[in-house]
Parts: C-alpha cells; sequence; structure tokens
C-alpha cells in the first residue's frame, strides 16, 4: 500500500445549508478482495466512483440527519459497488 485518497465532498440543501464531509478512502482497509484484484490506484477509483455514485443518488432527497441519508443510499451504492468491483460479497460494514 503506497497511497490513500482524500475526498472532500459539499452538499447545499434547498433552503441554501451547506455541509461539508471529510473522508480518507483506502482500499485495502475496506476490501481485500477488491486490493488483490485491481491495482492500489484502480481499487482506490473504484471507491471514489461509489462516492460519486451516492452524491448523484442523494440529489433531491430530503433527509433530517446524515444517519437517515445513509439509511436511504446504502443498498443502493452497495449493489452499485458489488457490480463496479464484479465482487459479489464485497465487504459491507454498516448495517
Amino acid at each position: 500500500m503506497t497511497n490513500v485518497w482524500q475526498a472532500i465532498v459539499s452538499m447545499t440543501g434547498a433552503s441554501g445549508s451547506r455541509g461539508v464531509g471529510l473522508d480518507t478512502q483506502n482500499v485495502l482497509w475496506s476490501d481485500a478482495d477488491v486490493f488483490a484484484a485491481q491495482s492500489e490506484s484502480g481499487g482506490n477509483a473504484l471507491m471514489y466512483a461509489m462516492t460519486e455514485r451516492a452524491l448523484q443518488l442523494a440529489e433531491g432527497l430530503s433527509f433530517g440527519t446524515p444517519i437517515d441519508l445513509l439509511d436511504q443510499l446504502l443498498g443502493t451504492v452497495y449493489a452499485y459497488g458489488q457490480r463496479i468491483t464484479g465482487q459479489p460479497d464485497l465487504r459491507r460494514r454498516l448495517r
């Protein structure tokens, strides 16, 4: 493992309220099978693609808390991750 990617996300609500999220992503920490099947940058790019997909799906959704949003998105984003990684047993750490 030689690199860790950092993602910064900004979301603005219909009322104009804004939130920022910071995250460190590394595919080895998330799923060793994906790490083994990809280059390190390729695996990290897959994680980034999942973050991007979650943001696309979040657009226009109503939610009260970040956990509420996670509850709405997790199943769909997890299925997307299974598809783009080719890993039906993709490690699932939440819920």
